[in-house]
């Protein structure tokens, strides 16, 4: 059995950051931020290999018993209350954008490399 599990794109998460920022500071409300389709861990590990270049080692264990078959968001009441979407939802895309990032940005959000050199 395989794990399924939503993976959206960074860059989404900041702008599902700006529209919290629309929802009503008195009231407590739970979201589920995501794009609503899972993806296997062996799909994640392959598309990253083909997003990196690099031959990512994986070895793959069982299963634990609390672990759940598949773990996707259900975005509806984001959509509808906070009217937002994911805009980045090509899987692969994400991930060759996010490497070119982390490539650039060595030390994390701190100076990137080249600068800090």
């Amino acid at each position: 059995m395989a794990l399924v599990y939503d993976l959206f794109y960074r860059f989404g998460r900041c702008q599902n950051v700006k529209a919290l920022e629309k929802a009503k500071p008195v009231e407590v409300r739970i979201y589920n931020v995501g794009t609503g389709e899972g993806r296997s861990v062996k799909e994640f590990v392959e598309a990253c290999k083909k997003a990196t270049g690099l031959d990512i080692k994986v070895e793959y264990l069982s299963l634990w018993p609390c672990d759940y078959a598949e773990v996707y968001s259900h975005p509806t009441k984001f959509r509808i209350e906070l009217n937002w979407t994911a805009k980045h939802t090509d899987h692969q895309e994400s991930l060759q954008t996010a490497w070119r990032w982390q490539k650039s940005h060595r030390n994390g959000y701190g100076l990137p490399l080249a600068t800090a050199l």
